[in-house]
């Protein structure tokens, strides 16, 4: 092949070009989110979603801020720090406080946190950020929290990712684990003494990953100063 081919080599030692970069929409875009049969992305302040090859406007006006996103029920639930959505496929609907009827000694404040930013689904629950403080809804239900507890408090609060028994999160302290299922029981661990470089959080097949230590499942991957980190279930 010339020396300006890119091309891809397989396990069996064949030689195919790469397929070349296709671009698909004209115009600057950001919060490009993808999982499932979903894919979504922000451009001039609409957001659109990537289907069978074609964007298809969702909704417009909804400014420009980053764009957060996580799946629960099927359903893709998205927050910006202003404007809220569930978007399935058939519908796209506010996502708003969704509280159940509380006997009289339930003494709960139950309500939705305003002004929420990312986003992570651990254990049946909904969790946000809001600040440096992340927050859970009350099982099953993302539009329901107990406002009255209160969040849980970190400083300079980054991403947080759901693995196995417990989230990593990065902060403070470095990269956190809060091991359990909830703010109630979690048992909190400084796994990593420093802290992932912004938007490199996330999960990975562990499988995947070439290293001296095996992972099975799903894996936390960041990228700190000191290159690139995993962590498993423990």
């Amino acid at each position: 092949f010339p020396s300006h081919d890119n091309v891809v080599v397989d396990d069996s030692g064949s030689v195919a070009r790469r397929l070349g970069i296709l671009k698909v929409f004209d115009g600057p875009v950001h919060s490009v989110w993808a999982r499932g049969k979903y894919c979504f992305f922000v451009s001039g302040g609409s957001l659109y979603r990537r289907v069978a090859g074609e964007n298809v406007l969702v909704t417009s006006d909804i400014g420009d801020s980053h764009m957060y996103y996580e799946l629960m029920f099927n359903k893709c639930y998205m927050s910006n720090g202003s404007v809220r959505l569930i978007v399935d496929d058939n519908s796209v609907t506010a996502w708003v406080a969704n509280v159940p009827a509380q006997v009289q000694s339930d003494k709960r404040v139950l309500g939705i946190v305003s002004d929420f930013t990312r986003l992570c689904v651990h254990a049946g629950r909904m969790f946000v950020q809001k600040g440096n403080g992340i927050w859970q809804s009350e099982p099953g239900n993302p539009g329901c929290f107990n406002l009255g507890s209160g969040p849980m408090s970190f400083g300079e609060l980054g991403d947080f990712v759901s693995v196995g028994n417990g989230m990593y999160v990065s902060c403070e302290d470095g990269i956190v684990f809060l091991e359990g299922a909830a703010k109630e029981d979690f048992i909190r661990k400084t796994v990593y003494g420093k802290s992932a470089i912004p938007g490199t959080l996330g999960v990975v097949n562990g499988t995947d990953i070439e290293d001296s230590q095996e992972f099975f499942g799903n894996t936390a991957a960041w990228v700190s100063s000191d290159g690139v980190c995993f962590g498993d279930v423990s």
